[in-house]
């Protein structure tokens, strides 16, 4: 561990890291340069989180997601990625046995096909990590109904799991929670074994073969975090160690080299933010939007440090209907972030009911079409991009409340900018700044744009994807833009 001072704020400190970072071998190729990530991951798409379960259709509903997911995409204009939960054999967040898929195998299969067909990216989100349900009493009379599940899996864990499960320094298998809590009793699967291949590499490959679905998640192996072992005859060091990573990454090469023979389209993702797995994965469930007081990330941290590496998906269940009090914040944060855009068509806490884009709040809509607009024209920042430095403008703020997950804390109302702002560099080494009015009134910005585009002639400014304008006389090294409510924008030079 090196420890030093530094005068300045969390970005000086990221620039002295990032000298040590850009070394190490997750830095080995940029994202211009990985030829592993699908194209439509950098050409951008909007990752809309619905429900196949608990709709009024029951397993029929299956036949009709195509049609609804066709909607949503009419209205933002952008690929869509289909992220469906509730896809498990058995329920929600409830592995590994999957198989066969909620609704039927015929039924599931013609889905995807459909959604493919369409231009749509079929995502079963997500695979439930390591983790080995072995009971899980929980009704719908909680706050996530949708999690309500009696299973007792015990006798299975005892028959087909537990030699595979990683013990405690006792021998015992480590068990985490309760049987009320929203994942139940689970053990884990050792990752140095089979079995934690097969919840991996074995059900993302099975999901692309027989059903089609181009897009896995290794949810809930938080930050590529695993369970210590000392089981000796998993052929791994007791205890803790750099074998729990490097068996890891086995797991995501092997998944996605043997995925990407099957489809050049296949992506594979992780929950949350770590450095040692960049160059295994093709883009991160990222969290970046919510603040200190209220939430779980206060910084972008590591789009800041890493984003031209790998790409990210935004959005934590991210509601475009009316309950989301912050839902305009959260788009037009993402978008200045170069998040790949995200919502839901539910309130994910209290309901179980995908609404359809008629019900959704229409501010929040116009802000996520604007942003969805804006970002399909600044790929080259936005998406393969360096994050750079950038101090907040001088704008009014505006008090919000974070809503959100309960996650223990007490979340606060916060005061955040009404535009919000990032200045970005793209593999050519050209500057932008990606701007967004959460607000609901039209503001004036003057942005320093001498600061970081040198020597220019003049810049190029378009609003939500289509006005295109022209400043050649920057005053003090400004540019003054007129930016309406809830609209994106990208503020370019042009030498």
């Amino acid at each position: 561990i090196v420890t030093r001072f530094f005068k300045g704020d969390w970005k000086q400190a990221a620039q002295i890291y990032k000298k040590f970072a850009e070394t190490a071998p997750w830095c080995n190729k940029t994202i211009s340069e990985r030829e592993d990530i699908p194209d439509w991951i950098k050409k951008g798409a909007f990752f809309l989180s619905f429900r196949l379960r608990y709709q009024n259709k029951g397993e029929a509903y299956l036949d009709y997601v195509p049609d609804y997911i066709e909607k949503w995409k009419k209205i933002l204009d952008i690929p869509i990625v289909a992220m469906m939960c509730g896809w498990e054999k058995i329920g929600e967040w409830a592995g590994p046995d999957y198989f066969p898929p909620f609704g039927g195998e015929r039924r599931f299969r013609n889905m995807c096909g459909r959604l493919m067909r369409n231009g749509e990216i079929p995502f079963t989100f997500g695979l439930s990590g390591l983790k080995i349900l072995i009971r899980r009493h929980r009704t719908k009379s909680k706050d996530q109904p949708q999690l309500a599940l009696d299973y007792d899996g015990r006798e299975i864990f005892e028959q087909q799991y537990r030699e595979s499960a990683a013990l405690d320094i006792n021998g015992v298998p480590i068990v985490d929670s309760n049987i009320d809590e929203w994942d139940g009793v689970h053990a884990y699967a050792c990752p140095a074994t089979e079995q934690a291949k097969s919840q991996i590499y074995g059900a993302s490959i099975r999901m692309l073969k027989e059903y089609g679905v181009i897009m896995q998640q290794a949810d809930q192996v938080l930050g590529g975090g695993t369970s210590e072992c000392y089981n000796f005859g998993h052929g791994h060091p007791p205890g803790r160690g750099i074998w729990q990573i490097e068996s890891l990454k086995k797991i995501y090469d092997e998944t996605r080299k043997d995925a990407k023979k099957i489809s050049k389209d296949f992506a594979l993702s992780q929950e949350w933010i770590s450095e040692p797995f960049i160059q295994y994965l093709d883009i991160y469930h990222c969290r970046n939007y919510d603040k200190p007081q209220g939430g779980l990330e206060s910084i972008p941290l590591f789009s800041y440090l890493y984003h031209k590496y790998i790409p990210c998906y935004a959005g934590d269940w991210t509601s475009l209907l009316p309950d989301n009090k912050t839902g305009v914040y959260f788009h037009g944060w993402n978008f200045i972030c170069g998040n790949l855009p995200a919502g839901s068509p539910l309130n994910m806490l209290g309901e179980i009911k995908n609404h359809e884009p008629e019900e959704a709040d229409p501010k929040i809509m116009e802000m996520a079409c604007n942003v969805c607009a804006a970002l399909k024209n600044a790929t080259s920042y936005l998406i393969y991009g360096e994050m750079l430095p950038t101090e907040e403008l001088p704008v009014p703020g505006m008090d919000i409340y974070i809503q959100g997950l309960d996650f223990g804390f007490k979340r606060k109302s916060i005061t955040v900018p009404s535009v919000l702002s990032m200045f970005w560099k793209n593999p050519a080494g050209k500057i932008a700044c990606a701007l967004a009015n959460v607000s609901d009134e039209t503001k004036i910005v003057d942005i320093p744009v001498d600061s970081y585009m040198k020597h220019i002639q003049k810049v190029f400014v378009e609003i939500n994807g289509y006005e295109k304008r022209y400043w050649r006389n920057i005053v003090k090294g400004k540019v003054r833009l007129k930016m309406p409510a809830r609209s994106a924008a990208v503020v370019r030079e042009e030498r």
